[in-house]
This record gives structure tokens, sequence and C-alpha cells, in this order.
């Protein structure tokens, strides 16, 4: 599966300019790594080894007060006529991998909320 072929080590995922010389290259980002694990999740593979640790990822990128610890800025644009920027990309994202992964555990049995 593409999605599990280009992972990095880290089980993250990044995107450089669309082409695939870039695969594999750069810093991984939380945005980048939750569009990669939300199909992977959508098709069943929560419960695999790629996605635990892409998730573990995402958990860590938060720090203690809640906010993530991310610089990357993440957008759209027109290579020097203008440029997009999305700053709740990188909150809204990653929040909805880890719920969606939370949930799919929870309907494997394999992850129960406390009381």
């Amino acid at each position: 599966m593409f999605l599990f072929s280009y992972d990095q080590r880290s089980c993250t995922y990044h995107t450089n300019s669309g082409s695939d010389i870039y695969i594999g290259r750069g810093h991984s980002t939380p945005t980048q790594t939750a569009w990669a694990i939300l199909p992977l999740i959508e098709a069943g593979y929560a419960n695999t080894p790629v996605v635990h640790r892409a998730v573990r990822y995402l958990l860590k990128q938060f720090e203690s007060e809640g906010q993530l610890n991310d610089l990357a800025v993440v957008g759209t644009g027109f290579v020097g006529k203008m440029y997009l920027h999305y700053p709740s990309y990188p909150y809204a994202f990653p929040l909805i991998a880890i719920t969606e992964y939370k949930k799919s555990m929870q309907q494997l049995g394999i992850f129960k909320l406390s009381d």
C-alpha cells in the first residue's frame, strides 16, 4: 500500500513540492501525518504498528498546555505569485485523526474510556 511504503522511520509523513523525488525527505508535520493516517483508519488499518506510531507522534506534538508544537506553514499557492496559509490545519487535522483513531480502537474493543 502506498501510504505504508512511503512513511518515514518515525511513521510520520510530509510532502514537498508534489514530486516523487522528494518523498522521504524533509521533516514530518502533524497535519500531513494526520492526512496520511485518516484514510488508513477509514480503510480498517487503525490497529497496525504504522498507525499506532503515527498517533503517538501526533500526541507528542502537543505541549503540556495543549499547544501544538508545529512551526510548519500549511497551505497552497502559486509559486512566486500568491500563497495561502491555513493556520487551523495544524490543530484541526491532528485532532480529527486522533479522534478517529480512538473511535476505531473503541469499536475494536481495544480502547475503552475510563469513567
